[in-house]
């Protein structure tokens, strides 16, 4: 009795924060020695000291369509699977709500999570190419971080970030370099 993680109660697990930053290789953030470069980016230096950075992490497949899907299953691209829940359950989201977590996600360019996990979430990709024009990208992420607090029920977190993904118009402050 009382096995199941899903059975200990909610201040005994902690909320699980998972951000994928699209197109943000580790070389941009680290100094020769591979350690975060802390004058460049010193948010990141910070989040490092109270987090678990998987320094040596990579994707397995170049296009986001394939890559964060393998990131939400646990596995290999396959041929002919699209980047939605139809094609990619379990998932991370299946594990989480197992364990009793409520699920706060922001999935740019992949619907994996279930309705009946993520209520009002869509079934199908949505289209990126919108999402990447204008000024939106920092905002989505800035609401999505708000979002990150206490609660009742212990909490997945999940963003996949459209950041700092071509095309480029940001500057490392988040500011717009152009139109």
């Amino acid at each position: 009795e009382g096995d199941d993680a899903g059975d200990a109660p909610a201040e005994s697990r902690p909320p699980v924060v998972v951000v994928v930053f699209d197109e943000f290789p580790t070389e941009t953030l680290t100094a020769p020695g591979g350690g975060i470069d802390a004058a460049r980016y010193p948010n990141f230096a910070a989040l490092a000291e109270t987090s678990t950075w998987f320094r040596n992490g990579h994707t397995i497949f170049d296009s986001s369509f394939k890559a964060v899907p393998a990131i939400l299953d646990g596995r290999m691209p396959r041929p002919r699977t699209a980047a939605d829940v139809r094609s990619h359950q379990p998932s991370i989201y299946h594990l989480m709500h197992r364990l009793g977590y409520g699920v706060v996600k922001v999935e740019s360019a992949t619907a994996v999570c279930p309705p009946w996990i993520c209520p009002g979430t869509r079934t199908r990709r949505p289209g990126v190419l919108s999402r990447l024009a204008g000024g939106g990208r920092p905002a989505r992420l800035h609401k999505w971080i708000g979002a990150i607090r206490g609660r009742p029920r212990p909490t997945f977190y999940f963003h996949h970030a459209l950041l700092p993904h071509e095309p480029w118009l940001y500057l490392p402050s988040g500011r717009q370099s152009r139109p």
